[in-house]
């Protein structure tokens, strides 16, 4: 930290000649080290309502793998079986089993459950143990996630930063207007905010809004609502909300005084001081507003919406199977009378 410069009405406008004079920290890495003085710029955060869990009825039992995993998994699995039918054909040490009776096989082996199949030959009986150890694995890092993933509630983000959520255009944007943060957007430099104001705030009458309004129709709908992260933590932080990753637009805090005010020497010695002997990293620690946790304690119990897919399946096997018999009966009387001798 250096000393504290006076700077004049034509460095920071919009103020009286006669009353500027601000107060800047400073940090000189050569002298001192102050990275923990990273806390007094003020940044803003992108809030949202808090979203619910990821478990869902349809994915609860296929998010274990990525599809590339589901993909290769299934391929390894046909090639083996149609590897173990095709040396169950030709070895001279097998008896001829059916093809429905090989996939049944490896049905078995990736559910765990083991085979009455004798394979007398060395071929097949190193295939099989190759086939038997991959659905092991499978079955263990599968069954690991998917208990994870019904115990555990993982929350699922609509986007995760600015640039995605002007990407996907799910929710609407806005933020207090007015004062420098509207700049930070209206005159900025960079594409992805000139994109947002022209898009997403200037469209919109309601972006502009005061921050009581802004963090209600957070709660309301599909808004977000980018305000300090300091102020919002200390007056509105609850756990209806959830701060996005990510800090924007930090910037140095400063206190105007008058000029060659000779309180300039005094604030020096001081702040310097204080920051050698660790008081602004302590005072920041105890009275800067933190983020409370919202994880719950509890262990809930499972609701019907995820294991709904798991109903679903025995389900449609059932109702498959009874299809299936129909047609056998149908099938099974047909050639039946095609067969019968003729009197």
């Amino acid at each position: 930290m250096g000393h504290i410069p006076q700077l004049t009405s034509n460095q920071i406008p919009n103020l009286e000649n006669h009353l500027i004079s601000t107060i800047i920290f400073i940090s000189d890495p050569h002298k001192h080290d102050f990275s923990s003085t990273s806390d007094v710029p003020a940044r803003y955060v992108l809030i949202i309502r808090r979203p619910q869990g990821s478990s869902s009825m349809w994915n609860s039992y296929l998010r274990e793998f990525t599809p590339e995993s589901w993909f290769a998994g299934c391929a390894m699995l046909a090639v083996c079986t149609v590897t173990l039918i095709f040396i169950g054909r030709f070895s001279p040490y097998e008896t001829t089993m059916p093809v429905g009776d090989m996939i049944l096989v490896s049905i078995a082996s990736l559910s765990q459950t083991g085979t009455v199949a004798v394979f007398n030959s060395f071929s097949s009986r190193i295939l099989f143990i190759s086939l038997y150890l991959m659905c092991i694995l499978v079955y263990t890092f599968y069954t690991s996630f998917l208990i994870s993933a019904l115990t555990v509630t993982k929350l699922s983000l609509p986007f995760k930063d600015l640039q995605e959520m002007y990407e996907k255009k799910t929710y609407t944007f806005g933020f207090n207007g007015g004062g420098s943060l509207e700049n930070y957007f209206k005159i900025s430099n960079i594409q992805i905010n000139k994109n947002i104001w022209n898009e997403m705030i200037l469209p919109n009458p309601n972006s502009l809004q005061t921050t009581q309004a802004g963090v209600d129709q957070v709660l309301e709908r599909r808004h977000a609502f980018m305000i300090n992260k300091v102020y919002f933590l200390s007056d509105y932080f609850h756990c209806g909300f959830y701060i996005l990753p990510g800090d924007y637009f930090r910037v140095a805090k400063s206190w105007p005084m008058q000029r060659d005010s000779p309180l300039f020497p005094i604030f020096n010695h001081h702040m310097i001081a204080m920051a050698e002997s660790g008081l602004i990293v302590k005072s920041s620690r105890k009275w800067m507003p933190r983020e409370e946790s919202c994880e719950s304690n509890s262990v809930d119990a499972i609701g019907l919406t995820t294991v709904m897919t798991a109903f679903l399946l025995l389900g449609s096997a059932a109702a498959l199977a009874l299809v299936i018999l129909l047609f056998e009966r149908l099938f099974y009387k047909t050639s039946s009378r095609s067969t019968k001798p003729q009197h």
